[in-house]
């Protein structure tokens, strides 16, 4: 039991280090995604990122998502 106890002390640290280390892993590939599309956009739109100006209030990040999300081959 004690064995078990001693296995369990080292692996539990370890896969929860593992698990951030994925999620952080997953969350750098999604901004580089996003980058790429807002680039992407501003190459069409002559330098151009994409504008807040005629965004609704509340939702300004709606707006600006709508505008680069057809880049990350995205619909609807």
């Amino acid at each position: 039991m004690a064995v078990l106890s001693v296995l369990a002390a080292i692996l539990v640290p370890k896969l929860a280090r593992d698990r951030a280390k994925s999620r952080l892993t997953q969350c750098i590939e999604n901004v580089k995604q996003v980058n790429r599309a807002v680039l992407l956009y501003a190459n069409d739109e002559q330098g151009r990122l994409p504008s807040l100006n005629n965004s609704p209030a509340p939702g300004a990040w709606w707006f600006y998502k709508e505008q680069v999300k057809s880049y990350l081959g995205l619909t609807g």
